[in-house]
């Protein structure tokens, strides 16, 4: 049987690969919604690369107004296909327009389960919640007799979240962690790389608040080389800031993950704010030490504070060191 996997950006290629590995896929099919950032775009097309899939198929972004015409006709094209799908994995659950068309296209295939792949801090910023889709989202696809309604599905994750009336099944990259074994990866690095996030760009803390803890980093870390990889959507703004303090720029064309795996090389030393490719690292690189640099409640943006109470609390059940 088949599996079907959706995705839209480079961590939720990397969890559709693990998932194809996890549940030993025979034949995949894989659809990429392209993004207007052609950067973007080239991480995901890197991603790709790193696994083999019997069929990719690729969906240009297109301009509002046609949007919703555009995915009706794909979706009528693909279920012309003889398939009976075993998994069909989404790249989200809650959200935009893009997952409204997912989640319509999974319903009126054949298929046995629903799953919807990792996607970094959305994964647990948005686990628990449940969208209610709003009258005038659904009778559109129904004037077209299409199904909407997606009342089961389950989750593929490597963070360990709160029990809930969803079905989570957990993994710890094992794919990506028997690469390393594979290719008996030797060289590690003593360089300090920081990940950094869109956290002023997104809302989450002012400029000062970023550069101060920026300066705390290379404070405490002054006797190794330093440098600060950029976020898929980082801002000038937070680059400029990286450089004053300064740090060395480093621009992957992959996901962090891949890049240090195709280097075969081990990063030793690694800090970040939020960002959960912290744990991903710790998981298929048995980091010892990563850490995490805390901001203090009264410097996060009120309406954020609680997106990043909960990814605290994902950090310290892998043994992240919070620094304050």
């Amino acid at each position: 049987m088949v599996d079907l996997f959706i995705v839209s950006n480079p961590f939720q290629v990397i969890s559709a690969i693990e998932a194809k590995e996890f549940f030993k896929s025979k034949e995949s099919i894989l659809i990429v919604l392209l993004q207007k950032e052609n950067s973007l775009n080239l991480q995901v097309e890197e991603s790709i690369a790193f696994s083999s899939w019997n069929e990719i198929l690729y969906m240009k972004p297109v301009k509002s107004k046609f949007r919703f015409l555009y995915y009706v006709k794909f979706i009528r094209e693909f279920l012309k296909r003889e398939h009976n799908f075993r998994y069909i994995f989404l790249k989200d659950i809650v959200g935009s327009p893009a997952g409204h068309f997912q989640k319509v296209l999974a319903v009126n295939l054949p298929h046995q389960k629903i799953f919807s792949l990792d996607d970094g801090v959305k994964t647990i910023s948005d686990y628990g919640k449940v969208e209610i889709e709003k009258f005038s989202k659904v009778w559109k696809w129904k004037l077209f007799g299409l199904k909407t309604e997606l009342e089961i599905y389950s989750l593929f994750t490597a963070f360990d979240l709160p029990k809930s009336d969803l079905e989570v099944v957990r993994h710890n990259f094992s794919f990506f962690k028997n690469y390393i074994l594979k290719y008996k990866f030797e060289t590690k690095t003593e360089n300090l790389y920081f990940i950094g996030s869109p956290l002023i760009k997104a809302k989450f803390v002012n400029s000062e608040t970023y550069k101060k803890m920026l300066l705390d980093v290379k404070r405490d870390f002054r006797e190794k080389r330093q440098f600060y990889i950029p976020h898929r959507y980082c801002d000038e703004q937070s680059l400029e800031i990286a450089k004053e303090c300064g740090f060395e720029i480093l621009k992957f064309t992959k996901p962090i993950e891949l890049e240090f795996l195709e280097r075969r090389e081990v990063p030793v030393n690694i800090i970040s704010n939020i960002s959960t490719a912290t744990i991903s690292l710790k998981l298929i690189f048995d980091i010892e030490k990563p850490i995490l640099y805390k901001f203090q409640s009264r410097d996060i943006n009120l309406e954020k504070l609680e997106i990043v109470k909960n990814l605290y609390t994902q950090f310290q059940k892998y043994g992240i060191e919070l620094h304050t």
